[in-house]
């Protein structure tokens, strides 16, 4: 590390402390040492060096902060594999200087595999400009492609093993992994320990958020309201044995004020896509160099998991099998591209998709409605209609890779479809990031770029003039380069925009404001006259711009501003617990094992968080004394009534069809009731949601639900509860508008993990079904719950039934309490945070079941 002081100071004082931590220091113009520090010439009257700390923390605390690292060397990648397969080697350090992003990631997935299940490795790495997308991303959404292809400068597109959002990386910051055993796993343990070795370094304001990322609280103190700076995001692979976190710091990048360019997809308005979204940040700067940061986190790590001497790696490690194998897949196209979770794209607003598009531009025919589905990357169904004439893409559109499709005028060519309007063929390319509009953006980039220095250095300005009579004061702006209207907003706090027709920017781009806006807000706002652009403002374009801005108030926030969910503390719903069975009043198959203990039940369950428990009522009291099932029919129909009256009732079930339980019922006698019970429901003048249960009878289940108009009748649909199907009856559940609710029987395997994945948010529900359906240490999902923090933490003692104590929960019977671990599983699976599961699954469920709640 790099120490020093500036003013006269007693060499042998220095010397005294120095030593102390075997550093050799010499009367001499240079300093040596062992530690990993530089210091510049010397005299013993004055001499000067850089401190990146407080110097109120004098050199000793300095030194102490630091473990004093040894010089490490480079080794051959022979001497790396086995040091990294040593059994004995329970603590490991590698640094790559290695700036390959694809060969980095496979070095860390070979690290991942091939260490000893029972060590601890920390792997720094640094990546030439590159986007990451996580494992189950998609790039047309995560991305602007067109900039990525377009730009002079070689920005990689990187897709990881890994969960999580998309990050840029580049020189200025540094990436960090541990890779541990499962057991010991901890999503805060190690950001913590990056947070000690930024605070070693001075940068006192980090701090872990409650998403378990890195944020620089109160950097502008003076400003009230402004968002914390993000510094470092995470993301996670867990195993049986062996998990990985990774993350990534930004210290000094070059790249941070163009970051949001690329990462703001211009297709993502039209696209629903299944896979995982990034949740977008303001970020900042460190400003430590790089190498004092790695030395730092080096330091921590040797103080949780013992001092090792770091390993530097190089290019030869892309030698090792494994390694060239991983990277061969990392760099394909195929690995890119057609990894992506299934995704629609639509011109128009749908019944699956309704959220709204921004305007077309207008160059395109007013009529347009162009959709396809692609599936892993092909195009599996489309459909394309515009001048009042239906295309018959379906047919050409299909089996086509959408990545290989590098320009859309060719393409229509080829397939024989109509490309007489190239205002459609040069929007897609725009959209997709294809080859011909990148070529086309980079020439008119060029272009642009030399009439915006000349009208720069000319001095040649517009004006756009305030409102009369507005308190403001001006500014005027000169901007040459690329840059997004939102940054511009963002990095010149410019709150107002008046403008009387004038053209905002210079008239060579073809870019005007209307004239009936009044402030910045939304970038799509800005569409090109006469060339097809983006609805986002031309990023690819250079922009010269002097102009009159007016500073007014601030605007009142956005009403589609993205929710942010860090600070919000889970709240649970559980739609069902079954609170009237018998064991929650101590009696086990006629058995009292211990006194009743519901009150306790229920006090656990609200200091999990749960605020809500909807109760599901099993029969009618003393229903086997009732003469026939007419009967039966008659009273629970008149029971609904009365509940309902009361309010006391929120849902009509449970009921539905169970096929694995023929041996208590038969298929035809389960068939006739829940018809007859569905037909008291739908009789009903508003009848009320269903909660459902559906096992192994997928195809008589939505048949019976569907038969005689009832669909038309049951506006409210309802869910179906414990839901443990496939994929594809998951999402033919969803056509038909129904949610799906979720407990510890859904997270059994790894195929109920990837239905549980994909399940929309806006669609799921929490549920324990309690006292049956419990998370079980057998269960796939299991091996998410380890550890503390945002990972479930058992607050509770358990005993046996027959070992009862006040306050106790019993093993088996599972409780409302136990909620929190279904919601951990699912964060983990979709890698979200648990408080935006909780917090979205709560607005769906007040939705479908009111609860006295506004959602």
């Amino acid at each position: 590390m790099r120490l020093s002081i500036t003013g006269q100071v007693s060499l042998s004082s220095l010397r005294d402390q120095l030593e102390s931590y075997v550093v050799t220091l010499k009367y001499s113009p240079k300093c040596v040492c062992r530690l990993n520090f530089y210091a510049p010439t010397i005299t013993p009257q004055n001499f000067k060096l850089e401190i990146l700390m407080p110097p109120s923390r004098g050199v000793h605390s300095i030194l102490r902060a630091h473990a004093l690292q040894p010089q490490s060397r480079i080794h051959k990648y022979s001497d790396f594999v086995q040091a990294a397969t040593n059994p004995s080697r329970q603590s490991q350090v590698y640094i790559s200087r290695i700036l390959d992003p694809y060969l980095n990631l496979s070095i860390e997935h070979f690290l991942l595999q091939k260490t000893p299940p029972d060590s601890t490795i920390l792997f720094l790495y640094t990546n030439r400009p590159c986007i990451v997308i996580g494992r189950n991303q998609n790039p047309w959404v995560e991305v602007n492609l067109g900039i990525l292809n377009a730009g002079t400068k070689h920005v990689s597109l990187v897709r990881r093993r890994s969960g999580g959002g998309t990050v840029f990386h580049d020189e200025g910051n540094v990436n960090y992994s541990v890779i541990c055993p499962t057991a010991d796993f901890n999503r805060n343990k190690h950001a913590e320990m990056v947070v000690r070795a930024l605070h070693t370094l001075g940068v006192e304001h980090a701090k872990v958020n409650e998403r378990h990322d890195i944020i620089l609280e109160n950097k502008f103190g003076e400003r009230e309201g402004l968002k914390p700076f993000k510094v470092s995001g995470s993301a996670y692979k867990l195993t049986r044995l062996r998990s990985l976190h990774h993350g990534t710091c930004l210290l000094s990048s070059p790249n941070i004020n163009s970051v949001s360019q690329y990462l703001r997809s211009p297709a993502k308005a039209f696209i629903k896509a299944r896979g995982v979204d990034s949740v977008s940040s303001p970020i900042s700067n460190v400003d430590v160099p790089n190498n004092f940061f790695e030395e730092a986190v080096v330091s921590e790590f040797g103080d949780l998991h013992g001092v090792e001497e770091p390993m530097l790696l190089e290019e030869d490690v892309k030698n090792v099998h494994e390694i060239a194998k991983g990277l061969e897949e990392l760099q394909s196209l195929e690995w890119i591209y057609l990894q992506t979770p299934q995704f629609t794209f639509s011109t128009k607003e749908t019944e699956d998709d309704p959220k709204r598009r921004p305007a077309l531009p207008n160059c395109l025919p007013p009529d347009l409605n162009m959709s396809f589905t692609a599936r892993n990357g092909s195009i599996t169904e489309a459909s394309l209609q515009y001048h009042g004439t239906r295309r018959h893409a379906d047919r050409q559109f299909v089996n086509h890779r959408l990545h290989e499709i590098k320009d859309w005028s060719q393409f229509f060519r080829d397939q024989n479809l109509s490309a007489s309007d190239q205002a459609i063929s040069n929007w897609l390319n725009m959209l997709f990031g294809q080859e011909a509009a990148a070529s086309t953006s980079a020439s008119s980039t060029a272009s642009a770029a030399a009439t915006a220095t000349m009208s720069a250095t000319s001095g040649a300005t517009s004006l756009v003039r305030g409102d009369e009579g507005m308190p403001s004061s001006t500014v005027f702006v000169a901007v040459v380069g690329m840059i997004m209207l939102k940054d511009l907003e963002r990095r010149f706090h410019i709150h107002g925009l008046v403008d009387n027709g004038v053209p905002c920017f210079n008239s060579n781009l073809n870019s005007l404001v209307s004239k009936s806006m009044k402030r910045f807000c939304s970038p799509h706002h800005l569409l090109s006259q006469s060339s097809c652009l983006s609805p986002l403002l031309p990023a690819t374009r250079v922009l010269s711009l002097t102009r009159r801005f007016t500073m007014a108030s601030p605007p009142p926030p956005s009403q589609e501003k993205e929710q942010d969910y860090t600070l919000i503390r889970p709240r649970f719903i559980d739609i069902g617990i079954n609170l009237t069975d018998s064991v929650y009043s101590g009696l086990y198959h006629g058995t009292q094992r211990h006194p009743s203990d519901l009150s306790s039940v229920i006090r656990r369950a609200k200091e999990a968080g749960s605020q809500k428990l909807i109760v599901t009522g099993s029969d009618l009291a003393d229903s086997q004394f009732l003469p026939s099932p007419t009967s039966y029919l008659s009273s629970l129909q008149s029971l609904l009534t009365s509940a309902l009256a009361s309010q006391a009732c929120v849902a009509f079930g449970e009921i539905g069809l169970d096929y694995d339980r023929l041996s208590l019922c038969p298929k035809e006698t389960q068939l006739q009731y829940f018809a007859a019970q569905l037909d008291i429901v739908a009789s009903l003048p508003s009848p009320p949601p269903l909660f459902l249960h559906s096992r192994a009878a997928h195809e008589d289940f939505l048949r019976v639900l569907s038969d005689n108009g009832r669909l038309e009748r049951l506006k409210k649909r309802g869910v179906v509860h414990s839901f443990t199907g496939s994929r594809e009856e998951m999402w033919m559940l969803l056509e038909g508008g129904w949610s799906i609710g979720v407990n510890g029987c859904s997270l059994k395997t790894e195929g109920n993990l990837e239905v549980v994945r994909d399940v929309p948010l806006d669609r799921l529900m929490l549920e324990t079904d309690g006292p049956w359906c419990e998370v079980r240490a057998s269960h796939a999902g299991a091996k998410f719950l380890v550890g503390g923090g945002q990972n479930w933490e058992e607050k509770w003692k358990s005993v046996k039934k027959e070992k009862w104590v006040e306050g106790a929960m019993i093993k088996g019977r599972n409780e409302p309490c136990m909620i929190g671990k279904v919601a951990v599983i699912v964060a983990a699976v979709k890698g979200i945070s648990v408080e935006e599961v909780t917090e979205r699954v709560w607005k769906n469920t007040v939705r479908m079941f009111g609860l006295g709640e506004v959602a």
